[in-house]
This record gives structure tokens, sequence and C-alpha cells, in this order.
């Protein structure tokens, strides 16, 4: 038998068949109760000069939201998404680097003035959790309110897996 820890305090006993998603979502309600200070550099740019070895899986995924999202750069999507990954919305599923940059493309046409703040980020192994949230400048509200969520403001959490440096999953809500 296994004890399971909720966010709001309680506990309950698990029968030991929890599936990968409850595992997730447990992780994930976990993950907004702690918080880590990461200590990476400030800025894109000082991210981007350091190498993954030493920015470790937090740095990718601070790259993912920086320069991918807030900057556009899709060519650092293909330096750090696997061509395997898939990446998974409340409005669908994306699959490889080309993937990431079309929900780039989708996002900032229909919000062109948004822009990620990451609020904290966790790491175990090779899951990083990441809180954020986007801020728009309220213009758009097509097909990418659907798949984030809607709204000019919106406050989320991303799941990564990392494998040798490349993100393989993404979950975002």
């Amino acid at each position: 038998m296994k004890r399971r820890f909720h966010a709001h305090g309680a506990t309950q006993v698990g029968s030991g068949n929890d599936s990968p998603v409850q595992i997730r979502a447990i992780a994930m309600a976990l993950a907004m109760v702690v918080v880590i200070m990461t200590g990476l550099p400030s800025g894109a740019a000082a991210v981007a000069a350091q190498p993954p070895e030493v920015l470790g899986n937090a740095g990718v995924a601070h790259r993912l939201f920086e320069e991918v999202f807030n900057e556009g750069d899709l060519a650092v999507a293909e330096e750090i998404v696997s061509g395997r990954a898939v990446t998974t919305t409340p409005g669908g599923r994306f699959h490889g680097a080309a993937g990431c940059a079309d929900l780039v493309e989708l996002l900032r046409a229909d919000f062109p003035g948004a822009r990620f703040t990451i609020r904290d980020t966790i790491v175990s192994g090779d899951t990083v959790v990441v809180h954020w949230s986007l801020t728009d400048t309220g213009r758009g509200n097509g097909a990418a309110a659907r798949v984030v969520g809607g709204g000019a403001f919106l406050d989320g959490v991303a799941l990564l897996r990392i494998d040798n440096y490349l993100i393989v999953e993404l979950w975002m809500r």
C-alpha cells in the first residue's frame, strides 16, 4: 500500500495501481506547493550562452520558454526538442520540433504581445515542472486561446520530460 499526498493536505492510501497520469497529476500538485530556486543566470542571452551540461534540464526548460515561446526563435526548438517529442495541450497534440514550432506560431499569431514569465522551476531527474504565467496585450482570442485555455492572463504548469538535454514530452495546462 502506498500513501498519496494531496496539495490540500490530506493523505489517501492508494492501491498501488496508480496510473502514470495519476502519478503525474500528484507530482504537478506537489510541484505547486514546493518552491525551489534554480539559481539560473538571468536573461535569455545568459542562458543561451551556457552549454546544456552546465544548465542541466532546468536550463533546457528555461530556453524553451525564453527563446522559443517568448522570442519565437524556432531554430532553438530544433536544438532542444526531440524529433520524437509529443507536446500535449488542452487543445491538442503537437509532434516533434516541427509541432513545437506550429504551437509557437499559433500562440504568436493569436497573442502577438504574449510573454511567458517563469514563476517557479522544480527538477527531479529527467522531469522538470515549470509554473508559468502568460500575459498578453489582449489583442487575440482565436485558436491559440483554445490551445492554452484562453484569456489575456493565464497561469499554468508545464511538465517536461528531458532525455539527454532534449525535450521528449511536454504537457502544458
